[in-house]
């Protein structure tokens, strides 16, 4: 469903309903969280003609979306919360607001150089020389990897509903680690197939085989060359600061919500000491956030139980600018997955001008949860030695950093949601449907891309679009 198509159906039902525009202009709505969620379906109920108020905790709209520029040398920024996007055929939605709002993509990495290199067993390789470096063995394991991941979509006929896969019990009981020793994989192997479900998700100790056979269905006939490959020009806040330049009203920061009242007749919700009245409620925030607000009437069990188990993955940013981009001296374009605890590097101003460039570090599972209570200056400095390692005499190179550890932000509580063994067949769409008054809407609540701007995008927009039906 593309972007127009979805604002002229819900405007269409609204008339087929007979509300007239005066009417439709009494309805009013509380949305609760800035980020990508709240504020698709906060543009899209004042699309369809209802005043919208949107309250936001941080001091900032975008939520998980924080381009980051601070201080760093060149006006150079990077990414410090979500990053990439798919092709245009895979995360639609999203890409049709870009389009919508007159903004544009770059394409992520250099022609130039390599794609990227591994740091294995105290070297460091391109993609491609895996196989002459360490060898057909660990080649050969690495790729009965991915087809054995591939042969997990078999499982699953509708990636919207995994938990009605025949298997679905006995999958989800199952984690991703348990799988993995049944592979029996070469241990190089093993540790790159271990990297890649750690970064995209979470450790694989904490990842269903239910969840991570769903995200192979819905990745099953794209091709590697359609994922990951753009941001947004001039940083991918500059999708949430155009929904936001879109609304009638300003989102009020700093309004943290903590309770949320519903009648038969309207929604009140509470936030920095004040009262806001509505007709309904669309709740965006993450659930660890979700968790902690108070509902009168209290949410069904399923629903309380949900936001406090659902996992959520651990991810660490450390954006690392320096002098020079070193990495391409190296013939690469920055991209390294590593043995190393520091796990993945990519350049994040591959795009940006100047002789700066700024290496974002991303550390995930239990690499990040083993730093949740260290300071950002010994992050920064471990990350900057792990670099060192891989990299010799970039240290000398280093200008400044920023750490964004999402597990340990207090209105996120983590990065992302990566259901954990049991969780699918008990969780999935528990927030799909309304609460009375109150609709959800996030990444948590998508079907199809849980975890992606996509699914944010798209969460908000079905939230919209159930509240608008008669």
């Amino acid at each position: 469903m593309t972007v127009i198509s979805l604002q002229r159906i819900a405007i269409g039902l609204l008339m087929i309903m007979g509300l007239s525009s005066a009417a439709l202009a009494k309805q009013k709505a509380v949305v609760v969280g800035a980020g990508l969620a709240g504020l698709t379906a906060a543009y899209e109920l004042e699309q369809a003609g209802y005043k919208v108020t949107v309250l936001e905790a941080r001091d900032r709209i975008g939520g998980r979306v924080y381009s980051y520029s601070g201080d760093f040398e060149n006006g150079q920024r990077a990414e410090a919360g979500g990053e990439l996007l798919d092709g245009t055929h895979v995360h639609q939605q999203i890409h049709g607001y870009i389009n919508l709002f007159g903004l544009s993509l770059e394409e992520v990495g250099y022609d130039d150089v390599a794609e990227g290199a591994y740091y294995l067993d105290g070297q460091l390789m391109a993609y491609d020389d895996l196989k002459g470096t360490l060898g057909k063995k660990v080649n050969r394991e690495y790729n009965r990897f991915w087809d054995e991941l591939a042969a997990l979509a078999d499982f699953i006929a509708d990636p919207t509903h995994p938990q009605d896969a025949p298997n679905a019990a006995e999958l989800d009981a199952q984690t991703a680690a348990q799988w993995l020793d049944t592979l029996n994989l070469h241990p190089t192997a093993r540790v790159l197939a271990e990297h890649h479900i750690r970064g995209e998700y979470n450790e694989p100790s904490a990842v269903s085989l239910l969840f991570l056979a769903q995200q192979v269905k819905v990745y099953e006939n794209v091709r590697d060359r359609h994922i990951e490959i753009f941001r947004v020009s001039g940083g991918n806040n500059q999708l949430t600061d155009a929904f936001a330049a879109q609304l009638n009203s300003p989102v009020l920061t700093n309004h943290p919500v903590t309770e949320i009242k519903q009648t038969d007749s309207g929604v009140t919700v509470l936030a920095a000491g004040k009262a806001f009245k509505a007709d309904y409620a669309v709740v965006t925030v993450p659930l660890k956030s979700l968790s902690k607000m108070d509902f009168t009437p209290a949410l069904p069990n399923k629903l309380t139980k949900a936001a406090k188990n659902i996992n959520y993955g651990s991810h660490t940013k450390v954006l690392l600018q320096y002098e020079q981009r070193f990495w391409r001296n190296f013939g690469l374009g920055g991209d390294t997955i590593s043995e190393l605890p520091i796990g993945w590097t990519w350049e994040g101003t591959d795009q940006q001008a100047g002789e700066t460039g700024i290496l974002v570090a991303y550390t995930s599972g239990d690499f990040a949860d083993g730093q949740r209570y260290i300071t950002n200056e010994k992050i920064i400095k471990d990350k900057r030695a792990q670099i060192e390692t891989m990299y010799p005499g970039a240290d000398k190179l280093f200008i400044k950093a920023k750490v964004q550890a999402w597990h340990r932000e207090p209105w996120s509580g983590g990065s992302y949601s990566a259901y954990g063994p049991g969780q699918v067949t008990k969780y999935w769409g528990a927030f799909t449907q309304p609460f009375g008054r109150i609709y959800f809407a996030g990444e948590h609540t998508d079907d199809v891309f849980p975890g992606y701007l996509e699914g944010a995008v798209r969460s908000g927009q079905r939230a919209a679009l159930q509240l608008t039906q008669p």
